[in-house]
């Protein structure tokens, strides 16, 4: 009984209290619903060069348009199929414009079949940056007349193709079967020769909402990442994300929002995806509370629930969509409000800690969905109305930063070493009463130089952040020892084994507590480093095991093989195989070639020494530096990388 208002207002909210485009909820093979003007379901997207690309479609023409002045003037339209088709007049069935890196355009849309809810996913490419295009062909092999709807499209790192969509085969397979399938299913396909040909089909998931779109990005790596509305059991419809693969599989599927969304009933509204340099992936949705729709922003963690979660505008805010420029991200969406449409958007300057909202245009009349672009460090967006057609508007930036002088804390430490670059110091600090536990960290000095200071020395100073996860000391000032005094107890400096001479042997227990030693890799390479589970500084272990993660997860894509990651706790007493095979698998990481390993505190002590890898207890928390090192099938160490910010393709060249 309580379903059923809220149902309602969601069916007035996605209507709109004023004419739009994308208000169309019929069916492919359906007399659509008369729209006063053209339709305005269209899409944007801006070259390597700085062009902007915007297809439409009309009179069942997909039409393809060039802007080389962000979008004051536009090229003249080029048909990229001649033969009039019947398009999916589906709200969220706009067509898809993507330019390769080599000037290559490729369109897609879905065109309507003659049954219900039918159609099938269409491609054409042009090899003359945009003057023709080919012939359009059908993405997907399967050719019953059936649900293929909702397309998107990427390129990973490589340049491979990536065509995604919804699909019903298995749910008309499953007809009659108790349970009854739930939703439809997601599909893709690779093109590995610039949208010639296409390898798939290729099942990535079970059980997606069959009306809504899906939102495809490319993340730092190279890799390519779906989300989509799904279907959780029993009837709940929250996102998921998943990683397709070029080999034709999907990792990593996991839940993306936690709304619990529980009505039977399709928004027609979905996601969009984005990811940072630093791989930290930025998205917006719609659900619904007890108000009716809401718009949402936030960002996904390892666990992919989100870390942050923000309301957009009103109760009439959707269709939103986001870009990620650095650590800028712009989110815009429309919102219905003194009887005409709103676009709206937020810009954050600090990868979505804060934001500035601005409202840019409104207009009368019909509308579709806006489109945010990244052009360089600014970005665009792209909306398409009735009254104001091809429009592009420019997302302003604050016109001066007035930003407050960062707060100082006070500190009190010791010093554990210098940092790597030499340009700071790594200090382990005591509590900050309300700002920060007790820790180890990096950190640069003003007025005063690295080379002055010692291990184990004594400081008091002023603390402050002076950019986003950047900290500095000023005002420092030494307590103790003296010059001269002894080593820190424990740091066995005369056992470092220097590069090119042997990996010291070990015998260890890794996270399904086998026992294992070094001579268990002989004849693979190793990349080895020291973590510990319980790291609570989000730059050292935890960005360590990323990158490892991240290199496990290339190396496999690139096909490289004979090679073992280790990762040695240097916290064994609290870090048990049981503690790490819980973080290895909270990680997902595949155990294959990437373990993680404990064992006595006196042989772990003697590795770090060996290793140079300074690390002192103190009340749970570890004052330590991080190294990692590569082993070659000899058993020799060849490389040696300091710290927690590597990038993976050194250790990738290293080992093809």
């Amino acid at each position: 009984m309580t379903a059923r208002p809220l149902l309602l207002s969601l069916s007035l909210l996605l209507a709109g209290p004023a004419p739009a485009a994308d208000a169309q909820h019929t069916h492919p093979g359906a007399p659509p619903i008369p729209v006063d003007g053209p339709d305005l379901r269209a899409s944007a997207t801006v070259d390597p060069q700085g062009r902007l690309w915007v297809v439409t479609h009309e009179h069942g023409r997909v039409l393809v348009r060039r802007s080389d002045d962000a979008g004051t003037s536009w090229t003249t339209p080029v048909v990229v199929n001649p033969a009039a088709e019947t398009l999916d007049p589906g709200g969220d069935a706009r067509p898809k414009v993507l330019v390769s890196a080599g000037g290559e355009v490729f369109v897609t849309w879905t065109q309507a079949l003659s049954k219900p809810y039918s159609g099938a996913i269409r491609l054409a490419r042009s090899l003359d940056g945009g003057r023709t295009f080919t012939a359009p062909l059908t993405v997907h092999r399967h050719r019953e007349e059936i649900t293929h709807r909702f397309d998107a499209l990427a390129f990973d790192g490589q340049g491979r193709l990536f065509v995604a969509w919804i699909d019903k085969r298995d749910a008309v397979a499953a007809a009659g079967a108790t349970p009854k399938y739930r939703g439809a299913a997601l599909y893709f396909a690779v093109s590995e020769d610039r949208g010639a040909t296409f390898k798939g089909d290729f099942k990535a998931a079970d059980h997606a909402c069959e009306c809504c779109r899906i939102a495809l990005a490319t993340d730092p790596a190279g890799r390519v990442h779906a989300m989509w509305r799904h279907i959780f059991e029993p009837n709940i419809r929250d996102h998921a994300t998943a990683r397709l693969n070029p080999d034709g599989t999907a990792s990593g599927l996991r839940r993306a929002t936690t709304d619990n969304w529980r009505l039977d009933a399709c928004p027609h509204h979905g996601p969009s995806l984005a990811f940072d340099a630093q791989g930290t992936a930025h998205t917006v949705w719609f659900t619904a509370d007890a108000e009716g729709g809401v718009a949402a922003y936030g960002q996904l963690g390892a666990g992919a629930l989100p870390e942050s979660r923000r309301r957009l505008g009103g109760k009439f805010a959707a269709h939103a969509d986001l870009a990620v420029a650095g650590r800028r991200v712009a989110v815009a969406w429309r919102e219905f409000a003194d009887g005409r449409m709103q676009l709206r958007a937020v810009l954050s300057e600090d990868a979505g800690a804060t934001w500035r909202e601005q409202a840019v245009t409104s207009v009368a009349g019909a509308t579709g969905q806006p489109r945010v672009l990244a052009r360089g460090g600014s970005f665009l967006i792209f909306w398409h109305t009735a009254e104001q057609p091809l429009r592009v508007h420019a997302l302003e930036a604050a016109a001066a930063p007035q930003v407050a002088a960062a707060p100082r804390y006070d500190l009190r430490g010791e010093v554990i070493a210098l940092t790597p670059d030499g340009n700071g110091l790594i200090v382990h600090h005591e509590e900050i009463p309300g700002y920060m536990p007790a820790m180890t960290m990096e950190f640069l000095l003003q007025g005063a130089k690295p080379a002055d200071f010692r291990e184990g020395q004594k400081i008091r100073a002023r603390m402050y952040e002076s950019a986003p996860g950047e900290f500095k000391l000023e005002d420092i000032r030494t307590e103790s020892p003296a010059p001269g005094s002894a080593p820190k107890k424990g740091i066995e400096h005369d056992a470092f084994v220097e590069l090119g001479e042997h990996a010291p042997e070990f015998q260890l227990l890794n996270q399904l507590g086998e026992k294992v030693g070094l001579e268990r890799y002989r004849g693979k390479r190793i990349v080895l480093n020291f973590i510990f589970t319980r790291c609570p500084v989000a730059t050292m272990c935890p960005a360590a095991t990323a990158r490892m993660i991240s290199l496990q997860r290339q190396a496999a894509e690139r096909e490289i093989k004979d090679f073992q990651l280790l990762s040695i706790s240097m916290d064994p007493i609290y870090d048990t195989p049981e503690v790490l095979r819980e973080y290895a698998e909270a990680r997902g990481v595949d155990p294959v070639n990437f373990q993680f390993l404990t064992g006595s505190e006196a042989a772990v002590r003697r590795l770090l020494a060996q290793f140079g890898v300074i690390a002192e207890p103190s009340e749970n928390i570890w004052k330590h530096t991080l190294a990692t090192v590569l082993i070659d099938r000899d058993g020799r160490i060849t490389q040696r990388v300091e710290g927690s910010t590597w990038d993976p393709e050194i250790f990738l060249r290293l080992l093809q």
